[in-house]
């Protein structure tokens, strides 16, 4: 998942901030304390996964704002996806997919379906981001401080389904194996048969 760009409008001090992640591979935030670095970290974190029940939970809401959101645009796997949050007097979540018409709703009837339709793209949900690709202030990654069997089961959740294709296609290999040697078996067997015709012949 490659984060493209981040809006944010009533989300704590920014009124409205637009970001462009386009062809960023890597960044660092700097600036004060109370510029807004951990907001725009926690905004693409809340971006992507809800807090809980809560879509976007009020504390993020600007102060004295009657609602807030997050829109986020992201790409993965080749394609370009977009979350848009609404909170406070009114809460909202919507989920998106590019395609050659524009944007393509691709949300469920209910928030909770929507988060788990965002959470079966990524194959990941807030706990194993937290743990595997953002770090929170004040916090660590769990995956740097974890056990060593914490860290593989969190290793193995990231890798799950290349884990499962990799078992796919070996067990596919072995019955590929056994039917090759099954065919190979069958025409030595012909073969034999042939030589056996062509010595009696002789």
């Amino acid at each position: 998942m490659n984060p493209q760009r981040l809006k944010l409008k009533n989300i704590r001090a920014f009124e409205e901030a637009e970001l462009d992640f386009t062809g960023v591979a890597a960044a660092t935030l700097t600036g004060v304390n109370g510029a807004g670095k951990s907001t725009i970290v926690e905004s693409i974190l809340r971006g992507l996964f809800s807090d809980g029940p809560t879509i976007l939970p009020n504390r993020m809401v600007r102060m004295g704002a009657d609602d807030g959101s997050i829109e986020m645009d992201f790409e993965h796997n080749l394609s370009s996806y977009r979350v848009i949050r609404k909170g406070g007097k009114k809460s909202d979540l919507q989920f998106l997919m590019r395609n050659g018409e524009g944007w393509h709703p691709l949300s469920g009837t209910t928030a909770a379906e929507t988060q788990g339709k965002i959470n079966e793209l990524l194959a990941m949900d807030e706990d194993l981001f937290l743990n595997s690709s953002c770090v929170m202030q004040g916090g660590s990654a769990g995956i740097c401080t974890a056990r060593p069997a914490e860290r593989k089961a969190v290793m193995y959740r990231i890798y799950e389904r290349e884990l499962a294709r990799y078992q796919e296609l070996h067990e596919k290999s072995k019955a590929r194996w056994k039917s090759l040697d099954i065919a190979m078996s069958t025409k030595m067997a012909q073969v034999e048969m042939l030589r056996d015709r062509l010595e009696s012949r002789v």
